[in-house]
């Protein structure tokens, strides 16, 4: 198996585990519209983070930690 064929092959294998992670967090949430890109984004970093041996996977959703920006 050529190189190429074998990153199409992990890149296509990791974007089907994102979609399925993001469909997750939107489960969990309760199927609330208009967070798609969010759910996409924190399913692939800790999908990332997994692939690196950072941060076990969990069945619940990694909680988002929100900051004050601006003294807001």
């Amino acid at each position: 198996m050529s190189t190429t064929r074998s990153n199409a092959n992990l890149n296509a294998n990791l974007e089907e585990k994102i979609r399925f992670r993001a469909y997750e967090l939107y489960r969990h949430r309760g199927g609330e519209p208009g967070r798609a890109l969010d759910d996409w984004l924190q399913a692939e970093a800790e999908l990332l983070r997994s692939r690196l041996g950072a941060t076990p996977l969990s069945d619940a959703p990694a909680k988002r930690v929100r900051t004050k920006r601006n003294g807001k």
